[in-house]
């Protein structure tokens, strides 16, 4: 009986043993069947690289580009600093952009917010280069709603820490009915906005997208979700020394492969090591449940209606047919100093005259002020309103002290203007926004598209027209800088008086410093007697924005030391780091490296005795 009973036994533990083994087995193989068909998903969808940076709470003097401390808690909230959300606002042959770095490789799709009156035609285009005139893909669009547009692409392999450049165009659209984009607030590593070549505070609220066959890219882009590329540069900035470097990474590692082995040791219900063939059912369990979420908060984009980009060889050149905007203030409103208090402004889309416009909205007695660096011949173009009926509003736009621009309104009603600047340029400036209203009266007025700009006239096409009057002698500076010529407009100067002189500069690429242009009086013996440096155009159109298309035309009003002996001079030019004041090398036009790095003029200047 006993024989019987262990045989019974055993066959039942066959049996059982069988039975779990079984079970074992089609669990296994629904988990590979389940991976397979996520692995497939995986490479069919859209996973996001970088987005819209996070709005994370930063001290006070980290930069001065962030905008006003967030509330750590729900209760600090309280009585609320809304986060005003300013646009880019672009028409004619003007352009908005963003220049952002690309975390992985296989990028496929950028995504933007744009707002507009509904049939306008966009174009949209992806660039890259170093002087960004390269353009990879070009797309165009009808303006259908606002909100997010996705423009897609061939997936592009080697895209992993590479510099690209989104710009969108609206040639169809007026300067009072724009095609705007969406800012927003954060920090954002290697992103900055474009409008045309200038750069801006913020980003755009502008998203990029990978999509390929699920490999080490899509690591990558999960870890920039997880830990974005943002945070862990400024988290190396900020955690002590010794934690730096490869030890950060060891501590990581080890961190998350104990939290592996705690989990399969604490899997409930485990007397015996089986849980292995738990963890792949667990893993895609989890897999699927994190694409869930991402979809639904956009981090994963599924196969959509999208514009379709085709090949754009065609190279991007600076368009100087018309004024282009150099400054938009509401791509600008984040830095701006705000009074009252922040929380009482914002941004709204606004039917002004029968036309849509993103206007900065701002409650009576109040004022926004800007520090700005004008160009030569600048406007500022804006228009103003007020909603509320029965409301009287005064709008006034001051510039050192002095009223440029002064509307009454009685509400509902609206105004507009376009003020000369050009008595500005080359200087610095706090421009003032102020509204004033009657006592009593709460209802906001209305900034609509305030922006700067400027016809640029010290832009010419590349190479230097011949029917300019400039002394050819050339030189080099660097690898990518280059003086074509010059304009000696006053030949003789007294000593107290002034050298005006016009150079005329290329850049063969772009370069990434703002040099500094130094003019040098020189007298015989090689002494000093007279220098102005500055930054190209009086600071307002420095090296970073030159580009390969064009000529500046860059002048300096040259002063003569008052003791300055009669006698033929000379006039050098060069060009320097002002973080290092370390001179760029310089070459004559057969290549030999000039005495100083600096370049002497073959015209003299005659410093004649003074009057008596």
């Amino acid at each position: 009986m006993t024989g019987f009973l262990l045989m019974g036994r055993k066959k039942y533990n066959r049996m059982n043993r069988t039975a779990v083994n079984k079970k074992k087995t089609i669990s296994l193989l629904a988990t590979a069947l389940l991976l397979l068909a996520l692995y497939v998903l995986a490479g069919a969808v859209y996973w996001r690289g970088s987005g819209p940076a996070a709005p994370l709470q930063e001290p006070m003097h980290y930069v001065d580009q962030y905008r006003y401390p967030r509330a750590w808690t729900r209760s600090q909230l309280a009585p609320g600093v809304p986060d005003p959300v300013p646009f880019a606002a672009v028409y004619g042959s003007n352009a908005a952009g963003q220049q952002f770095h690309s975390c992985c490789d296989n990028l496929a799709l950028v995504r933007v917010w744009l707002g507009g009156a509904a049939g306008q035609r966009v174009l949209f285009s992806l660039r890259t280069g170093p002087d960004r005139a390269e353009t990879l893909y070009r797309a165009t669009l009808r303006l259908e709603r606002d909100g997010y547009h996705a423009f897609t692409f061939p997936p592009l392999p080697d895209s992993a820490g590479q510099i690209y450049y989104f710009f969108v165009e609206a040639p169809e659209a007026g300067a009072d009915e724009a095609v705007a984009l969406r800012a927003i607030p954060g920090d954002r590593v290697g992103g900055v906005p474009l409008l045309n070549e200038y750069t801006a505070a913020g980003n755009l609220d502008l998203a990029t997208y990978h999509r390929g066959r699920p490999g080490g890219w899509l690591l990558d882009a999960l870890a920039e979700q997880a830990l974005p590329r943002t945070f862990a540069v400024r988290l190396r900035q900020y955690k002590p020394e010794f934690l730096k470097g490869r030890t950060f990474e060891m501590l990581l590692v080890a961190t998350a492969a104990g939290v592996l082995v705690w989990l399969a040791a604490a899997w409930p219900g485990q007397r015996r090591p089986d849980w292995l063939w738990r963890v792949p059912g667990a893993v895609a369990g989890i897999f699927v449940l994190g694409v869930l979420i991402a979809s639904a908060r956009g981090t994963v984009l599924w196969p959509r209606r999208a514009v379709q980009a085709s090949p754009g060889p065609t190279p991007v050149t600076v368009d100087d047919g018309g004024p282009a905007l150099i400054y938009d203030l509401l791509l600008s409103l984040y830095p701006a100093e705000k009074k009252p208090e922040r929380r009482f402004f914002a941004t709204v889309w606004a039917d002004v005259g029968g036309r849509r416009q993103p206007c900065i909205v701002a409650p009576p007695d109040s004022s926004l002020s800007y520090n700005l660096r004008l160009p030569p011949e600048a406007t500022l173009r804006l228009g103003v309103a007020l909603e509320a009926a029965g409301g009287w509003r005064r709008f006034e736009v001051e510039i050192a002290g002095e009223t440029l621009f002064r509307r009454e309104i009685e509400g509902p009603g609206e105004a507009g203007g376009v003020i000369d600047l050009s008595d500005y340029g080359g200087q610095d400036v706090r421009l003032v926004l102020r509204t004033v209203g009657r006592e009593d009266e709460t209802s906001p007025g209305l900034w609509c598209t305030p922006q700067i700009e400027s016809a640029r006239p010290w832009l010419l096409p590349y190479p230097l027209p011949g029917e300019v009057d400039a002394g050819r002698q050339s030189a080099t500076f660097g690898d990518a800088l280059e003086l074509l010529g010059y304009h000696l407009e006053t030949p003789e100067a007294a000593p107290g008086g002034h050298v005006a002189l016009t150079l005329y500069w290329h850049a063969r690429q772009r370069v990434t410093t703002d040099y500094t242009i130094f003019v040098h009086l020189l007298d015989e013996k090689g002494e000093i007697r007279g220098q102005q440096d500055s930054w190209p155009v009086n600071g307002a159109y420095p090296t970073t924005l030159w580009s390969p298309e064009k000529v500046i035309v860059d002048t300096y009003v040259l002063p003569v030391n008052g003791d300055t002996l009669p006698g033929q001079h000379r006039l050098a030019v060069g060009l320097y780091d002002l973080a290092t004041l370390q001179r760029l090398p310089a070459f004559d036009g057969d290549g030999r490296q000039l005495d100083g790095d600096r370049l002497l003029l073959d015209t003299p200047l005659t410093v004649s005795p003074p009057q008596r």
